[in-house]
């Protein structure tokens, strides 16, 4: 029998989408995700939110393409958000 190796998936063999504003808050765990989008439309954020992360909250910074161009801590949690 011949061993098979899986396909690994690789960012050609993904597809972009349009991102929308938009936050998520998971009332079981804690966590709170909020995405955005630059006026431009060229950059997008994902944002975590919680005492479920242990290293804080974080940010994620993504390009058009889709691809990371920074991370950091977020200060922050979203405008609309009511902490409970």
């Amino acid at each position: 029998m011949a061993d098979k190796k899986a396909k690994k998936g690789s960012m050609s063999d993904q597809k972009l989408l349009k991102i929308k504003e938009q936050i998520i808050w998971n009332d079981s765990c804690g966590l709170t995700i909020q995405f955005q989008v630059t006026p431009d439309g060229k950059e997008f954020r994902v944002k975590l939110f919680g005492d479920i992360l242990k290293y804080g909250n974080r940010d994620f910074q993504f390009n058009s393409e889709g691809e990371l161009i920074g991370t950091g801590t977020a200060m922050q949690y979203p405008k609309c958000f009511i902490k409970p």
